[in-house]
């Protein structure tokens, strides 16, 4: 009697794992839905199912496989998470989908009772392309930051300039200011001075960088230029942008070409000349006053 007992729980025990599975395929891709069904042979207990990842055993595995990336669609307890639980009395399908590749295999922690392979959807023809060097993006120039900084510069320059003109046209303000006060009496008494020295040998010199001063005083008042400042040529250049007429043009000329001969070329000064060239300023004077 015990051996008919223990018989007849072996077969009750082999009848509650008498279950069929199975899958509309046996391959599927990544993210797709695929339906699993099954009858029951006999009578039994809710029973829970889990899928898990076929691993080939190697040195760098020990056998622990992990989470499997899945997720069941539509099932008999929707809240029961990764594990299937199936009223065994009665037939049935649900879906479930992988998000990753490879061999998977549906247990009961018992034994394998459905397996599918899951593959990466095939790639479109052209969607592979050779790798490309990397584009250098074009600069956008910043124009209107270019203009701006080239205005402020202008800006300053012409700030520059007007300082620095308004500095040297006061200078020589100061310049004319602080020579002798030049009036028609004045270039005369300079004159009359000259010509009192007349026969004097040893006032030839004096008299002749006299005269010199003399004419370079009276352009700096009569034309409201830097006579003193300037060369005999740099004056004659000037004077060429002043309205004076040819006669004066011509003594003012005749008096730098003289004292400068005496000054620089070492020539011997002439009282004579130096007295001609003395009328010739008073009545080039007199001419001005008129």
């Amino acid at each position: 009697m015990r051996i008919v007992i223990l018989i007849g729980m072996v077969l009750a025990g082999s009848w509650v794992n008498a279950q069929t599975f199975e899958l509309t395929k046996d391959s599927a891709l990544i993210g797709e839905k695929v339906q699993l069904s099954w009858i029951p042979d006999v009578s039994m207990d809710t029973s829970s199912h889990y899928w898990w990842k076929r691993v080939e055993m190697n040195a760098d595995n020990d056998g622990i496989t992990t989470k499997v990336d899945m997720e069941w669609v539509k099932g008999q307890n929707e809240d029961e998470g990764d594990t299937l639980w199936i009223e065994s009395r009665n037939s049935g399908k649900v879906y479930f989908r992988f998000f990753e590749g490879g061999s998977f295999e549906l247990t009961n922690g018992k034994k394998e009772v459905a397996s599918i392979f899951i593959k990466a959807p095939p790639m479109k023809e052209g969607d592979i392309e050779d790798i490309r060097d990397i584009e250098e993006i074009p600069v956008v120039k910043d124009y209107i930051g270019w203009l701006i900084w080239l205005g402020m510069l202008l800006l300053l320059f012409l700030i520059g300039y007007f300082i620095y003109h308004k500095i040297l046209k006061r200078k020589n303000k100061t310049a004319l200011e602080n020579d002798m006060p030049i009036t028609a009496l004045t270039i005369t008494e300079r004159l009359e001075a000259i010509q009192k020295q007349s026969g004097h040998s040893d006032m030839m010199q004096w008299a002749t960088d006299e005269l010199s001063l003399t004419m370079r005083l009276f352009c700096a008042s009569r034309y409201q230029i830097a006579a003193t400042e300037m060369t005999s040529e740099e004056l004659i250049q000037r004077l060429e942008k002043c309205d004076l007429s040819s006669e004066a043009r011509a003594t003012i000329s005749k008096v730098l070409a003289y004292t400068d001969r005496i000054k620089f070329a070492k020539a011997l000064p002439e009282w004579s000349i130096i007295d001609q060239l003395c009328e010739e300023v008073k009545q080039m004077e007199i001419a001005f006053t008129k």
